[in-house]
């Protein structure tokens, strides 16, 4: 069940990154009351739950303060996708694989993320903290 999905925060340097599994709601009202409401500054959040609304918790994005921020969407956009919600509370940027495809991301120890296509050597997307 989504109720027992892993979220990973990883530190690559001073880069943050966090990815969402599939956590829902719950999950997130949880994490947000345990810490308080506290979130590490976040420079990568991988949506949760696909970037569905489902997913998405308001307080932790706003908490988190996330630079960059990746919806795994899938074939077709959702009416149910929380794009919109994540995009207002990314400082640079929420980009989805229905736009991108494949994204591939490169996090800096200086917490500076790059995003490019996985078959592009272009990078559409280079963050500096």
């Amino acid at each position: 069940p989504n109720a027992l999905s892993f979220v990973l925060f990883m530190v690559v340097g001073n880069c943050r990154v966090l990815f969402g599994g599939d956590a829902d709601i719950a999950t997130w009202e949880e994490m947000h009351a345990f810490c308080d409401g506290q979130f590490p500054k976040i420079h990568l959040l991988k949506a949760s739950h696909h970037g569905r609304k489902s997913g998405y918790h308001m307080p932790s994005v706003r908490a988190m303060n996330p630079d960059v921020t990746i919806l795994s969407v899938g074939d077709l956009k959702a009416k149910d996708d929380a794009d919109a919600q994540y995009e207002k509370y990314s400082n640079k940027g929420c980009h989805s694989t229905l736009e991108h495809g494949d994204i591939v991301a490169r996090c800096w120890s200086d917490g500076d993320v790059w995003l490019r296509e996985r078959d592009s050597q272009q990078w559409f997307l280079k963050s500096f903290s």
